[in-house]
């Protein structure tokens, strides 16, 4: 079964070597209309079929850059910053925006939606 992130949930089983670590087996699902993780999936594109094949994995080179936008997002970026550098660096700004707009477009549904009832 699927938690509600979407993560495969797990339960500890003693190891068979008897060693005091426990192994994590999956947990069956119970009923085959609980909802895959892949309806919830990060890595399906908006608009895209629910499905495996359409989710996408980003390449270690990726997260590196990410990881260089964030931190210069936080200390500042240099000022001899080539172009695409830019380019990239508002790319990144403006899907984040999108991301916190579209959190906040969800929470406030949820809201409205409880207030509701």
């Amino acid at each position: 079964m699927f938690s509600p992130d979407g993560k495969i949930q797990k339960r500890a089983a003693p190891n068979p070597d008897g060693s005091p670590y426990p192994i994590e087996l999956p947990v069956l699902r119970a009923d085959t209309k609980v909802e895959t993780p892949c309806g919830v999936c990060p890595k399906i594109p908006a608009g895209m079929p629910k499905v495996p094949a359409n989710a996408v994995e980003f390449e270690d080179w990726f997260w590196d850059l990410y990881d260089w936008y964030r931190e210069c997002r936080t200390t500042g970026f240099p000022q001899d910053l080539a172009p695409v550098m830019k380019s990239l660096a508002a790319e990144f700004h403006d899907h984040e925006r999108l991301v916190e707009r579209s959190q906040q477009f969800g929470l406030i549904a949820a809201l409205a939606k409880r207030g509701k009832s």
